[in-house]
């Protein structure tokens, strides 16, 4: 099956919690089994799902031929059904979950992130779907005062295992009033720590102010412009570098293009 999050939050028409199917591959055991696109996968073996690589993770982890046993919502009745799993003919298009995408989660942690590097986690005894792995860090994320390095591994927040990128993203959106999070992070040589980390909160500011042929003002990110009327003066700024013009003929810019950051600035 194909299946996706339902990030914490509840669809109206949903009664409980799970992971949502979204496609069924034709003549495999989850057809046999009678799931339809649509159901809400509350459990399968027991474990409740939170996130689509837990399912993964449990077919992946049963010789071939055992049975799962779901548990599954489907018009606010629950259902009972058992799936039989089989050997994997092929990957499956576009491979699992994190496998070759990576992640960036630039609002809080401010990191470059994504399922853990197959030899690391063999090393560290883990599976690709029991941790994420740090790429990059951006200068002003709050790992860097943590100590935390690229190439660390996170297996752990607030005491919830991650099973996936898409679940570190899901679990940081699902309560925006947290202030901090407890991270059980380990390096390459196995050693792990539990660390508690203060989110970053970037202030409010003004985005985009247009009044036509008398002033403009817009931001994204670390780009900025600013015109004044006529296009008499003009600013552009990205990053440390900024560029002026002034009445269209005269030209500058002031920077230092050597001071790039790693990820996409705050």
């Amino acid at each position: 099956i194909h299946a996706r999050s339902n990030s914490n939050v509840l669809d109206a028409s949903n009664a409980l919690e799970g992971i949502t199917v979204t496609g069924v591959v034709e003549n495999s055991p989850a057809e046999a089994a009678g799931v339809r696109v649509g159901d809400i996968l509350l459990q399968a073996g027991g474990v409740d799902l939170t996130d689509p690589a837990q399912l993964l993770f449990l077919a992946d982890s049963l010789p071939v031929g055992s049975g799962i046993h779901l548990r599954l919502e489907r018009d606010r009745r629950v259902r009972e059904v058992e799936v039989l799993t089989v050997a994997r003919l092929e990957p499956s298009a576009g491979g699992r979950a994190g496998e070759t995408r990576n992640w960036i989660e630039n609002k809080l942690l401010g990191i470059e992130f994504g399922a853990v590097d197959p030899e690391l986690a063999e090393r560290l005894g883990l599976s690709s779907f029991e941790a994420i792995q740090i790429f990059r860090i951006a200068r002003k994320s709050p790992l860097n005062d943590a100590g935390i390095l690229a190439g660390s591994v996170i297996r752990q927040i607030d005491g919830e295992k991650i099973y996936s990128p898409q679940g570190l993203l899901d679990y940081l959106d699902s309560d925006q009033d947290a202030r901090t999070v407890a991270l059980r992070v380990g390096d390459g040589e196995g050693r792990w720590k539990n660390i508690r980390v203060q989110l970053r909160r970037p202030g409010r500011s003004l985005k985009k102010l247009n009044l036509p042929f008398i002033f403009g003002y817009s931001r994204e990110s670390d780009k900025m412009s600013l015109y004044l009327p006529l296009y008499l003066f003009r600013l552009d700024r990205l990053g440390e570098t900024a560029r002026y013009r002034i009445l269209w003929f005269l030209t500058f810019e002031t920077g230092n293009p050597d001071e790039l950051l790693d990820i996409e600035p705050y």
